[in-house]
């Protein structure tokens, strides 16, 4: 493994100084070793910054090293949150599409080619950009496995699923009493974390032609006793809603009231972390790989040696939440933050990897398939002087990107085989598209090179339309030259068909009339 922190800033404020990042992502195609990744967070300027980097080897010389494991910029996006901050940036699973949320309620959908080097390209008027409506800031967002839902979490307790492929909201879930911090897509659940200190797992399911995502009843998870002899205790009862901050063992509510000495008997202590404990914005939680398995941040126990709050991640079953954390992941410096699961599996065993967030470090574990153990492979610390926010994979599982709010980013290069063989990636799910929205994704969005542009359709004014005498090279700047020419505006004589003139045929004679008959001669 190789570290590099290069002295780049990445969001400027006013004056050069380096502004938080909150957001990384890297993009699913590798190409030539180079790794295409995205940045989001402060400057006031509210843009998604696209990136590249090349991955380095151990055997490289240092002169090499230096060169390549510097990123260079391509590009910005900065139409979407103007004068925002952005929060969360993630990449659709084919790389086509890139969703970024910020402050104020934005959430934007970057439609572009799949391939790598058109977003490295970056140039907007290229990329489709549809904004999704929020009523409040944005915390993180989540596309599913086959690209074609995202799930955005927001801090009026709100989180809004929408069926990209149709450009439709198909569900608000109102469970969370407090700010979403965290969302996570699985193949068969979604997941939600919330600073009212729970976690909430939906399982869904597809119906339709169009394979439109119907939620389940959900299950809440924030509460387990401090020994197994209480787990089934801890599991038949659940919490009210409650505030987060004024109480922090457990609620204050009538129903609760009824049963007080039963919760001091079972012991019953908070999973989660409350806001005054956990001061970070952000409890991004994540499915492993291909797996039910879920990570979630921001966990709490109690050291019953020293009576003392001890912080780190804990790893549920989605099938079975019920049954408690799996597993209990100790942090060596405050709360955990983030979580992001590798999205490529190792060794005949096809474990799974993970990397863990934490204040101050970075801690990538394994997972085996069966029995089911977390071995921590590395940990990192001290690369950054303010609060870590964010981490990103490398599809090939070569690079892992860490972000920090003192406006920087580091870089650990890995090889081929550190952390086991290389399973070979799986295909990039292409997502369910109904006729319609194939028919017209195939003729305003679909790109073959990354030369090509996408261009939804556009709406031609009155000005901008062509005069009919107004040649091809004369277009006005505002419409792409590849688009099909305009048709001329026709004249009233050409707009209106000519009437035609019918000659009258003789039918039958009148006889003359009489003298005394009005004459209208």
């Amino acid at each position: 493994m190789r570290v590099a922190l290069p002295m780049i800033s990445y969001h400027s404020l006013e004056g050069g100084k380096s502004d938080r990042i909150y957001a990384v992502e890297c993009h699913p195609e590798i190409e030539d070793g180079l790794v295409t990744f995205v940045t989001g967070g402060g400057g006031g300027e509210g843009d998604v910054r696209v990136w590249c980097v090349s991955r380095v080897s151990s055997t490289a010389c240092k002169e090499e090293s230096e060169a390549k494991m510097t990123p260079k910029y391509c590009g910005s996006l900065i139409k979407g949150h103007p004068g925002a901050c952005v929060n969360c940036a993630r990449f659709a699973p084919d790389g086509a599409r890139l969703a970024s949320a910020g402050d104020r309620g934005t959430v934007c959908v970057w439609t572009g080619n799949p391939q790598a080097q058109f977003w490295r390209n970056c140039q907007e008027e290229a990329i489709d950009r549809w904004m999704l409506p929020h009523s409040d800031d944005v915390y993180d967002v989540a596309w599913s496995p086959q690209g074609d839902a995202l799930v955005c979490g927001a801090i009026d307790g709100t989180v809004s699923l929408w069926q990209v492929s149709q450009r439709k909201k198909i569900k608000v879930i109102t469970d969370h009493s407090h700010y979403v911090q965290g969302v996570a897509f699985g193949l068969e659940f979604l997941a939600t974390q919330s600073s009212d200190r729970t976690v909430r797992v939906y399982p869904y399911t597809r119906k339709g032609t169009t394979q439109r995502i119907h939620l389940g009843n959900g299950s809440v998870l924030q509460a387990w006793p401090d020994d197994e002899t209480n787990a089934q205790d801890a599991a038949a009862y659940s919490f009210q809603e409650d505030d987060p901050i004024s109480n922090d063992l457990f609620p204050a509510t009538a129903t609760d009231k009824m049963n007080i000495e039963n919760k001091k008997q079972s012991k019953l202590r908070r999973l989660f972390a409350s806001e005054l404990q956990h001061k970070g914005f952000f409890r991004r939680l994540s499915f492993l790989a291909e797996s039910s398995l879920l990570v979630a941040p921001a966990a709490v126990a109690n050291d019953a040696a020293t009576a003392e709050n001890k912080f780190g991640a804990v790893v549920l079953d989605a099938k079975r939440p019920d049954m408690g954390p799996v597993a209990y992941l100790p942090a060596p410096d405050g709360p955990a933050a983030a979580v992001r699961a590798c999205p490529t599996l190792f060794g005949e065993e096809m474990a799974r990897c993970f990397a863990v967030c934490f204040s101050d470090s970075v801690c990538v574990y394994q997972v085996p398939t069966s029995p089911f153990a977390a071995h921590p492979l590395l940990l990192t610390r001290g690369l950054h002087r303010a609060r870590l926010t964010d981490v990103a994979w490398a599809r090939d599982a070569s690079m892992l990107i860490i972000a920090s709010s003192d406006g920087y980013l580091s870089f650990l290069h890995f090889e081929p085989d550190e952390f086991g063989k290389r399973q070979p990636l799986a295909p990039i799910p292409l997502p369910p598209l109904d006729k319609k929205a194939a028919k017209k994704n195939s003729e305003s969005t679909q790109l073959l090179s990354p030369s090509d542009v996408i261009h939804t359709e556009p709406k031609v004014s009155e000005e901008m339309a062509i005069s009919p005498n107004q040649t091809e090279s004369q277009q006005p700047s505002g419409i792409p030259n590849d688009l099909p020419a305009a048709v001329p505006a026709s004249t009233p004589d050409e707009s209106k068909p000519k009437k035609r003139r019918i000659a009258p045929t003789l039918l039958t004679t009148i006889p003359p009339q009489s003298s005394s008959s009005s004459n209208f001669g």
